[in-house]
């Protein structure tokens, strides 16, 4: 197959180099059709045809920023465009060499077409749900207070059992006025830590729903709550200063809540979905098989040319 253009036949390498943006003259442009420019461009190297449709054209022009798009002159336009005819002209090169033929390459792409096929089925499945205007009005009337503009400021100190947090709030609620003390000693949130805890202000729904329905809780100066258990570990909280606020009406919120209630739905309905896998087939695992896998990963990562790469 021939290769022509900007660097010269058959040199891959130069050809990679214009792909990144140095070297080579990249003065060379893209023959247009004798129907002039806005039509179909079909480009013939070696009997390979490659057809730059506005279609074709999209998907690489929907991974470039919005802002940079709209930056575009027709000369960034142009050499955006040759780019593309590079590399398909690099990969008709390997195709021509048998390269799409080669096991590492195959392996890729069952890999890869694997990983496709479970995010289009995962994705199938979110699509599916859906949230009524009935459930968005219920739970705002549940949660009404959550989406106040209220504020407080609050600090914390988080410990790693219960035990030990539940001593450390002792000693807390006997001298509120330690707390900050114990933050800087105690504290295992290194980032508040060393500001005695302090978390600034903050609004509903930036914290996790447990810590925040303990700290909204609280209405007095230094008052204290009761041990939170979190994913992280556990929790005492102080508040230390309020903003008042308003109540938000449902038509500033319902688009926050359709979103947050059918995040949760997705996440409902992925979970039924897997658990009628799990339940559908047994399929034990192999304790001596899986120790072998361990111990041939590690000497992949040694570099051992005698064992089979990873995919």
């Amino acid at each position: 197959m021939g290769v022509t253009g900007a660097c010269g036949r058959g040199n891959l390498l130069l050809l990679g180099l214009v792909i990144l943006g140095v070297g080579c003259d990249t003065s060379w442009q893209a023959p247009i059709p004798p129907g002039g420019p806005g039509g179909p461009v079909l480009i013939e190297a070696g009997g390979v045809d490659m057809e730059f449709s506005p279609d074709r054209l999209a998907g690489p022009l929907a991974r470039i920023s919005s802002s940079a798009r709209d930056r575009m002159t027709e000369k960034v336009r142009a050499k955006f465009f040759e780019k593309l005819v590079l590399q398909e002209l690099i990969f008709a090169q390997g195709i021509e060499a048998g390269l799409d033929q080669d096991p590492k390459i195959q392996r890729q792409l069952a890999s890869h077409l694997r990983q496709l096929v479970q995010k289009r089925v995962l994705a199938d499945l979110a699509a599916q749900q859906q949230v009524s205007e009935d459930e968005v009005a219920a739970y705002y009337e549940k949660n009404r207070s959550r989406f106040a503009t209220r504020k407080i400021r609050a600090r914390h100190i988080l410990l790693k059992d219960r035990a030990q947090a539940e001593k450390v709030r002792a000693e807390a609620v006997a001298n509120p006025e330690i707390f900050s003390d114990l933050a800087k000693r105690h504290s295992l949130d290194r980032s508040s830590g060393v500001d005695g805890g302090d978390l600034g202000f903050f609004g509903y729904g930036k914290m996790t729903p447990d810590f925040e329905a303990a700290a909204f809780a609280l209405d007095e100066p230094l008052e204290i709550s009761a041990v939170v258990e979190s994913s992280t570990g556990f929790h005492i909280i102080q508040v230390t200063d309020f903003r008042p606020g308003r109540d938000r009406p449902i038509h500033e919120v319902q688009g926050q809540i359709r979103e947050l209630l059918l995040r949760r739905a997705v996440g409902v309905a992925r979970d039924e979905f897997l658990d009628s896998l799990r339940q559908s087939v047994q399929v034990p695992m192999d304790p001596d098989a899986m120790a072998e896998a361990f111990e041939l990963v590690a000497q992949m990562k040694e570099g051992r040319p005698d064992l089979p790469a990873a995919h």
